[in-house]
């Protein structure tokens, strides 16, 4: 497109304001196209009065393919909707659960509420007050973020 503006506007430039402009006459101004010395801003300095500037109409078949993209985008965004609820895990069933003494009985881990891995029944180290842990369970704690990582 911008090089169909640069021949429409080198067929209307008058020869001698070209050359004395870019050094060469419109006729070999194909090399200065090529390295951008040539441009539609600096023919438009050297046309003749009234020369209706082609930039504001370059880049209009872009501009409709832009604009046909939204409007196809904003047709799918309203089409979103929300997850049926029916598609989501059901929550494990408190009844299915083994009961709290059983688990404690058997040294499992439990969550608690900070996120961190501990016993079921409690213990903590008496010198740090961290949870104690058994020989199969790993260590966690949770980082200001809120993931969680291995104790040091």
């Amino acid at each position: 497109d911008e090089l169909a503006a640069i021949g429409s506007l080198l067929s209307r430039v008058e020869p001698s304001r070209f050359e004395a402009a870019f050094g060469v006459p419109p006729s070999a101004a194909q090399p200065l196209i090529d390295a951008k010395t040539v441009t539609v801003a600096k023919l438009m300095a050297i046309m003749p009065a009234g020369t209706a500037d082609p930039t504001p109409f370059l880049y209009d078949s872009t501009m409709h393919a832009m604009g046909g993209l939204v409007l196809v985008s904003a047709v799918v965004h309203n089409l979103i909707r929300p997850v049926d609820p029916r598609m989501f895990d059901a929550p494990p069933d408190a009844a299915d659960a083994p009961p709290a003494s059983a688990a404690r009985a058997a040294g499992s881990t439990a969550g608690t509420a900070g996120g961190t891995l501990a016993r079921a029944d409690g213990e903590r180290d008496a010198a740090s007050g961290e949870p104690k842990f058994g020989q199969n369970e790993e260590p966690m704690r949770e980082d200001a973020g809120g993931a969680k990582r291995l104790r040091d």
